[in-house]
């Protein structure tokens, strides 16, 4: 019932500002004709003897008039209700969040002492108290902050307190309405508190084409650990963001999700997804992927190409991988490039690595070059002497950067 309640203001909401636009538009046409026939019925239009002398163009010009006088009107009407509404929370919050909070507390440390009969009318006092939806959000949204920072029995009983003000209902109707912030108040009430039940809708809103409500789905299955190994990923065929990666990354990391299926996912064809997979065997330090990620690096995608570089050059420690990275310095991206550059120091042939060196200070970037350069400052001051007295401008000012004289 609470489902078509926000259905319903929903869509009136929407019929009234459709129907105010028709009654313009149809008005502009209406008082200009003696009538209007509806089948054998006819509705005569009462002021067309004052309207029909008047030019075409200046009977719009008043009409515009008329309608930007309504619309200031109506705007004007909405503004007011919009601050008074506005105030009135305020007011609602003000007064009514220590309440929530001291009845909140009070029944959560003190439920030891409770009779069966005193809990339950304390349950019904602070029930009385929520009768409107926004005080249940404020009180939902209290319970909601205590949650995320307690633990133990303290996390078992805010959830029994929740469960026992019986707000499925509020919480599947806000899950299914039609508004968006409705949608994210429900998924964030479901995933701080890991409420179950939901996880079939929760998968269906993955989908959804708004970024916001798609990300905050795929945090919320994240929290709920439905999907510990992340296959869901494959089997739902999602389209991932830059955005969606790193707030997915954070939540693994906050969640210490230990089952990820890390081979699903590096080996995956959406190519975000594959992404995903080597940064977080990179982050998580699963050496033992190094081959099937050295493979990513020829990827044509960049970003899949960008982490499989960045998380084999973290895994190196044999001499043929810097081999291997040296090899193909030239489809690695700048970041990657410098990383190479960075971490080429640990290769131990030390005339092949100052070749190599060289001709990066000599073939690359402004940024690229620095870096090579301050890696000779310590491995061979020969090649800087050399570089700072170089013909190329770039290449002299590049010396000066990493020498750390003034450019002129």
């Amino acid at each position: 019932m609470k489902t078509v309640t926000l259905y319903l203001r929903y869509f009136l909401l929407r019929g009234f500002l459709l129907g105010l636009f028709l009654i313009f538009l149809g008005g502009f046409y209406f008082y200009k004709v003696p009538h209007v026939s509806f089948g054998t019925e006819k509705l005569f239009n009462p002021i067309f003897q004052m309207t029909k002398d008047i030019p075409t163009w200046l009977y719009a010009v008043e009409y515009l008039i008329f309608v930007f006088i309504m619309a200031f009107v109506i705007i004007s009407a909405y503004m007011s209700y919009y601050y008074i509404s506005k105030n009135r929370r305020e007011k609602i919050y003000n007064k009514y969040l220590n309440l929530f909070a001291e009845n909140q507390f009070e029944f959560m440390f003190s439920e030891a002492e409770y009779t069966r009969e005193k809990r339950r009318n304390e349950i019904q006092k602070i029930k009385h108290l929520l009768n409107s939806d926004y005080k249940k959000r404020v009180f939902l949204n209290l319970l909601r902050k205590v949650n995320v920072q307690i633990i133990g029995d303290g996390r078992i009983s805010n959830l029994q307190f929740l469960t026992s003000l019986k707000y499925d209902y509020l919480i599947f109707a806000y899950l299914h309405s039609p508004l968006l912030r409705h949608k994210l108040f429900a998924l964030k009430i479901i995933s701080d508190f890991q409420l179950e039940g939901y996880d079939n809708y929760i998968l269906k809103l993955v989908n959804r084409k708004n970024n916001v409500l798609h990300t905050e789905a795929l945090v919320s299955i994240l929290k709920l650990g439905m999907y510990d190994s992340l296959h869901f990923l494959n089997e739902y065929k999602i389209k991932l963001t830059i955005w969606d990666i790193n707030i997915m990354v954070k939540t693994i990391l906050q969640m210490k999700t230990k089952n990820i299926d890390y081979l699903d996912l590096i080996n995956s064809e959406n190519t975000h997804i594959s992404g995903l997979g080597i940064m977080l065997a990179r982050i998580n330090k699963r050496k033992e992927l190094k081959s099937e990620i050295k493979m990513k690096i020829s990827n044509i995608n960049e970003f899949v190409s960008e982490e499989a570089f960045l998380t084999f050059i973290s895994f190196a420690d044999e001499q043929s991988d810097y081999d291997f990275l040296m090899y193909t310095f030239e489809i690695a991206t700048e970041k990657a490039q410098l990383l190479i550059v960075q971490q080429i120091v640990n290769y131990k042939n030390t005339v092949e690595k100052i070749k190599f060196l060289n001709w990066v200070v000599e073939n690359k970037s402004l940024p690229i070059k620095v870096e090579a350069i301050r890696v000779l400052l310590d491995i061979d001051l020969t090649s800087v002497e050399r570089f700072k007295h170089s013909n190329d401008l770039l290449i002299r000012h590049s010396c000066l950067q990493v020498l750390d004289f003034n450019l002129v």
